[in-house]
């Protein structure tokens, strides 16, 4: 199924559109159909109208943090951020940055992901030796153990490194960016008594779902070098296109949705094992676990996910998982019309002939087995790894979750994760 810049193949749904049981939940997504739609033309909660609000809004104070690090030669910023909150920034962030990338950031971003290991911590602090560099401290509560303690090794090392290079101390309010809720918090307070520039999220949503038009991702994505306006428009035109297609038949992402809860309900096969197809989705593959499990009820009823990057050995997993609960999906780059030719010059040097005569995917033999096997349930491919690709995939899986939620009756929205349990028990132990 075309659903452009995607395309989403299910091997067995025309067998499967035969079943009653999968006509129950096609009848079923009429209703949610209508829930999505009436949340879009709700101006109180509408996505478009709130992004372009938020946007208009933040703008300034977004590109004058991003100008003032990049005028006085700002090379990295520390990510630190709590639970799931840098989690879909960094999967976005690693398709275009990545190990294997040519293409560097205006900005490198290090994302300590909460983490106190001893070792890391060190190893990344020594790293930052004598450097200038600035600090993204993302926090709902302010209270995780983990991230006070990352933000207070790396803010006294840049008061340090201030010192070294005969900088005033009181520089260190311009290089230091405090991201959290509207409410009045620890966080909030100490922003404003050391003038640091403060980032307000105002939605109320699940960090997973609103973090991409919010400051959580909008500042560091902006400041590493990304077309964020083009993401976001990719984004709401794709939602916009998924809450317009009244015929369910012919919307891919509800389709493909309808049939996840089938398979799971009438074939117990409850567990999403995701195949990656390129080592720069590695990030994003830990962003779909999250979207994914967040279909599970307390009774743990739902879908749970594990994801990996496709190799030979992961394809004898899916063929081996008949009897483990198990179907799979295929999360890459649709393969590309013209193909890089891989001519040796000297056959010395092939004498297995493997590269003489062949093209690049040709020689890939696991796109070659997806392909003639169809080991996949579910193939999700996009045009490539543009703004607008990524845009439109990450709205497209955000509401496939949503609605296999709605149809094992669970809201998705009730979900308030970790950080707001730990400000919950917090206050409580402050009585």
């Amino acid at each position: 199924m075309n659903f452009s810049p995607l395309e989403i193949n299910i091997n067995d749904l025309s067998s499967a559109r035969k079943d009653k049981k999968f006509n129950l939940g096609l009848n079923k997504m009429q209703g949610i159909f209508q829930y999505l739609r009436s949340q879009n033309e709700d101006y109180d909660i509408n996505i478009e109208q709130y992004i372009n609000e938020y946007w208009a809004k933040n703008k300034r104070d977004f590109t004058t943090a991003v100008t003032y690090l990049k005028n006085n030669d700002v090379k990295k910023m520390i990510i630190i951020a709590d639970g799931e909150s840098y989690i879909l920034t960094k999967a976005i962030y690693d398709v275009y940055y990545n190990k294997f990338s040519k293409q560097k950031p205006d900005i490198e971003l290090i994302f300590t992901q909460g983490n106190i290991n001893p070792e890391e911590l060190v190893a990344s602090l020594y790293s930052l030796k004598d450097e200038i560099f600035a600090i993204n401290y993302i926090s709902h509560s302010a209270i995780s153990l983990e991230s006070s303690i990352a933000f207070r090794e790396y803010r006294k090392l840049l008061i340090d490194n201030l010192k070294k290079q005969n900088i005033e101390s009181s520089k260190i309010a311009d290089l230091i960016y405090i991201t959290t809720d509207e409410f009045e918090n620890t966080l909030n307070k100490m922003a404003n008594f050391q003038k640091y520039t403060l980032f307000i999220n105002s939605i109320h949503l699940p960090t997973r779902f609103s973090s991409l038009f919010e400051a959580t991702s909008i500042f560091p994505l902006l400041a590493s070098g990304i077309n964020v306006m083009e993401l976001l428009n990719s984004y709401l035109k794709m939602y916009e296109k998924i809450t317009v297609t009244e015929e369910i038949n012919n919307n891919a992402i509800l389709m493909l949705a309808i049939y996840i809860h089938y398979i799971a309900r009438v074939q117990n096969l409850n567990i999403n094992y995701v195949l990656l197809g390129d080592e720069k989705l590695q990030s994003l593959g830990s962003y779909i676990q999250l979207l994914i499990n967040t279909t599970l009820n307390k009774n743990q009823k739902g879908i749970s996910c594990i994801s990996e990057l496709y190799d030979y050995s992961s394809l004898k997993n899916i063929s081996n998982s008949n009897n483990n609960f198990i179907f799979s999906t295929f999360l890459g780059k649709k393969l590309e019309e013209q193909h890089t030719q891989l001519n040796m010059v000297s056959q010395q040097y092939d004498v297995l002939d493997f590269l003489g005569q062949k093209d690049l995917n040709k020689s890939n033999k696991d796109n070659e087995t997806i392909r003639e096997k169809d080991v996949f349930n579910i193939e999700i491919l996009i045009n490539d790894y543009s703004e607008v690709s990524l845009g439109s995939l990450i709205i497209s899986l955000q509401v496939l979750v949503i609605a296999i939620a709605f149809l094992y009756d669970f809201d998705p929205f009730s979900q308030p994760g970790v950080e707001v349990y730990k400000r919950n028990l917090y206050n409580i132990l402050l009585k």
